[in-house]
């Protein structure tokens, strides 16, 4: 029988679209799951205050430890774009703050992934054998990652993203929705690469890629 918790008040940091999702994966673990501790008790975010209020809580401040202060322990940070979670993480870092993992209960092995920091893991995602994740890695909904594929930190996986088995993903990775990634491709630190593409071949850090097969681009808005 799982035991109870006693609640713990958390805060999400960044109230885009991603915060309004995170939000929304926070609900449906305490609908899944009877004793889940935590609850949302408002928002941080750099557009404070210009935005004030969403999902009906408040927007209290900027994403700051001067505005979030030390009394509020436990942090999410709920950004999609790879390289400003890693900004915004090492602009907390310093601080005494908790960054809890958020598993939907219906993942498999999630005890082992709950042992991170800041991951994020969200309805109908798929992990089989030997997955790693490090800390603050997202999975969205319904993404599959493969056999002994390794994710590295901060990296963001958009929803319905494939990864195929042995795959490497370095820090820092953006993987726009719907994209697959076959099998032993490994991905450079800082990568992006578009939605709906398919990654045959290895990428190098820091490089753009989109299309069936995926090539190298400009472009930016990937997701």
């Amino acid at each position: 029988m799982e035991s109870e918790e006693a609640e713990k008040e958390l805060y999400i940091c960044g109230a885009g679209g991603f915060g309004r999702e995170v939000f929304w994966h926070i609900q449906a673990i305490r609908s899944a799951r009877a004793h889940s501790p935590w609850v949302v008790k408002g928002f941080f975010d750099d557009s404070y205050p210009t935005e004030n209020s969403l999902m009906g809580l408040p927007v209290l401040g900027k994403i700051t430890p001067a505005d979030i202060g030390e009394k509020r322990r436990y942090l999410c940070v709920a950004i999609g774009d790879s390289k400003v979670k890693k900004e915004v993480v090492e602009r907390l870092s310093a601080h005494n703050y908790c960054f809890p993992s958020l598993i939907h209960p219906s993942i498999t092995g999630s005890d082992e992934f709950e042992k991170r920091s800041g991951v994020f893991i969200l309805q109908g995602a798929v992990l089989t054998a030997d997955v790693f994740l490090d800390d603050f890695v997202t999975v969205h909904a319904n993404c599959f990652i493969g056999h002994e594929s390794k994710i590295e930190k901060y990296s963001s996986l958009m929803p319905s993203v494939t990864v195929c088995g042995e795959a490497r993903l370095h820090r820092e990775v953006f993987v726009g929705a719907g994209a697959t990634i076959i099998n032993r491709v490994s991905i450079g630190e800082g990568s992006r690469v578009g939605a709906g593409s398919v990654v045959v071949n290895d990428i190098p850090s820091e490089t753009t890629v989109m299309g069936v097969p995926a090539r190298e681009k400009q472009e930016t808005r990937i997701s």
